[in-house]
């Protein structure tokens, strides 16, 4: 039975909504970042431009050594099976891109590849903080200055994505309502089980769906894309194995 005084949180899965706002970046092309934060930053552009990244792997098609040797046309632009994967957004989003984007801005003294490399580094840094595994990086007051740090943060990229607009026509996206949605929850959920619950630490990594999908990926190993009949053989084999 339910109580009335309980509190409901709500969370979209964070690994899912890292993909799509990789896929928001790709598609849209242009992201327009508000003034403030452009000056809070010193950037000299208030445009995150999807078209940088290509630059990088332009640059690095014909080098030995790659800036970002996962960053590939492939990834950019992957197939409907590949787009599922984490790890297709993990390559674009990723601190080797940031690191590349800096290069090149100084390379080619194009200023404007560091709104993108900034841009990059801030969703990298939120969805290492919404998906923690380890105490080493989960929410905890045991080091005042790390946790204020971070919970300043998420709160800075609520904003960031509260105030920024998408594409030409700067419109309102699915991602952009995600990310508002779950980090408010973990903001309002982690500080409960902290202060009221006395946890030590909170690994965000558990308000995301991994134990289905884990179950989705055994699944899609017998059958990649399996019907309703063959979901429920599945099922039934994956149960019996693990009795």
């Amino acid at each position: 039975m339910s109580k009335q005084d309980e509190d409901v949180y709500i969370f979209e899965d964070v690994p899912h909504l890292f993909k799509n706002i990789k896929a928001m970046l790709m598609s849209n092309k242009i992201i327009t970042i508000p003034e403030d934060i452009q000056e809070k930053f010193h950037l000299q552009s208030g445009q995150v431009v999807s078209a940088h990244i290509n630059e990088v792997v332009t640059h690095q098609q014909n080098l030995k050594f790659k800036l970002a040797p996962k960053l590939t046309e492939e990834v950019l632009i992957p197939s409907h099976l590949k787009q599922m994967k984490v790890m297709t957004s993990t390559n674009v989003i990723s601190h080797t891109v940031n690191s590349a984007l800096k290069f090149l801005s100084d390379e080619l003294k194009q200023p404007a590849y560091l709104t993108t490399a900034w841009f990059i580094d801030q969703v990298e840094r939120w969805f290492y903080l919404m998906t923690s595994r380890y105490p080493s990086c989960a929410l905890s007051k045991m080091n005042l200055t790390v946790y204020n740090d971070a919970i300043q943060f998420l709160k800075d990229f609520m904003d960031l994505f509260g105030r920024m607009k998408v594409g030409s026509t700067k419109v309102w996206k699915p991602s952009q309502t995600g990310v508002l949605i779950s980090t408010q929850s973990v903001l309002q959920l982690h500080a409960k089980l902290l202060e009221n619950k006395k946890y030590e630490f909170v690994l965000t990594s558990r308000f995301s769906q991994d134990c289905l999908e884990n179950l989705f990926c055994t699944l899609r190993s017998k059958q990649i894309i399996p019907n309703a009949m063959q979901v429920k053989n599945h099922l039934k084999l994956i149960c019996v194995h693990n009795i």
